[in-house]
């Protein structure tokens, strides 16, 4: 199954309910509370135990795919991080390429695919961080064997870590969580503004499906990093995906499950974009009212959309919001003659 091979190399990389505040404060619960302001030495726990950094890091390695650019919104510049497959090299993106190219000193590139652990040791890293992936026991043990590691929390899914808690455990394990604070307010607030412009939104039923191949449908469960930005513009993501998902982030749909496809707006990945006529072919596709209506936004390897709401990233989040907002707003403003603007 294609998403097996995207937990292994996340092929396309992928804010809780941020309109209740109960949820916005859950998000802020980092690894070990009582380092809150505290500096060094500090202990995060995660899904694997408890990491100890006993001073501050010089030498950052960071092998989720999207760490690196939590690292440098706190103003850290890692030595290695993690390519991925989507819209072009990582770093390459719009949303960080100047950020990037600013560094002091080029960062070493690890590979999309199966971590290369010798690498990272040549590295001569002070600290591993690797909150976003799939990181399993044995490549944490490995790696804490060369520098400590982050590993994910243990309370969410693979690559489903709000980006909320990503940011205010890699400012714990960087010694700024004051820093890391502010970024949150900051990203809540570009929501929150997102949302009272846009109030049409409040209580849609949205849904983040994919169709990376014709006659193959299924959607991310609530606890993505896709859904979640959705969420955090207002949608609500249908309780149904979440059912069928289980432990999974995502779900693929048989035949008889189509019909969640049907919903107030859709923001449709498929890959690549010279598949999506066929995708448009598929019969039962085409008689989806949300595709009739116009309520389909479609996402494919060449907009660089899709990659800025899968990485979610204090850097990628805005570019996001202001790329996302006109074209999910055309999506639901019950005109079919409304066209939703694409990336050309």
């Amino acid at each position: 199954m294609r998403h097996r091979i995207i937990r292994a190399t996340l092929a396309c990389a992928t804010a809780l309910a941020l309109a209740a505040c109960g949820e916005d404060s859950d998000t802020r619960k980092t690894g070990s509370a009582r380092n809150a302001g505290k500096g060094f030495p500090v202990e995060i726990r995660h899904k694997y135990g408890t990491t100890a950094i006993a001073s501050d890091p010089k030498r950052i390695v960071t092998v989720g795919y999207n760490d690196h650019e939590f690292v440098l919104a706190l103003g850290r510049e890692p030595v290695g991080i993690r390519d991925w497959v989507g819209v072009g090299p990582v770093t390459d993106v719009p949303w960080a390429k100047d950020r990037i190219a600013a560094m002091k000193a080029e960062p070493a590139l690890l590979p999309r695919t199966e971590l290369n652990v010798e690498q990272v040791a040549g590295l001569r890293p002070d600290l591993i961080i690797g909150i976003f992936g799939g990181m399993t026991d044995r490549e944490y043990e490995t790696l804490s064997r060369i520098a400590p590691t982050v590993a994910p929390p243990a309370d969410f899914v693979d690559f489903g870590v709000p980006w909320q808690q990503q940011a205010l455990i890699t400012g714990e394990a960087l010694g700024d969580e004051t820093r890391a604070q502010r970024i949150v307010e900051s990203l809540e607030g570009r929501f929150r503004r997102a949302r009272a412009e846009n109030p049409e939104f409040a209580g849609k039923r949205g849904l983040v499906p994919y169709a990376f191949e014709p006659g193959t449908f299924g959607a991310y469960a609530s606890g993505d990093l896709r859904s979640r930005f959705i969420r955090g513009l207002g949608f609500e993501i249908p309780p149904r995906i979440d059912e069928l998902a289980g432990d999974e982030f995502y779900v693929e749909f048989s035949w008889e499950q189509f019909r969640l496809l049907e919903q107030d707006a859709l923001l449709l990945y498929g890959s690549p974009r010279a598949k999506r006529r066929q995708v448009e072919a598929d019969p039962l596709y085409r008689r989806l009212d949300a595709v009739k209506e116009g309520r389909v936004v479609y996402l494919d390897n060449e907009d660089t959309l899709l990659g800025a709401v899968g990485l979610s990233t204090p850097f990628s989040l805005p570019y996001a919001i202001d790329e996302a907002v006109p074209r999910l707003a055309a999506a639901v403003d019950g005109d079919p003659a409304t066209e939703v603007e694409e990336a050309e």
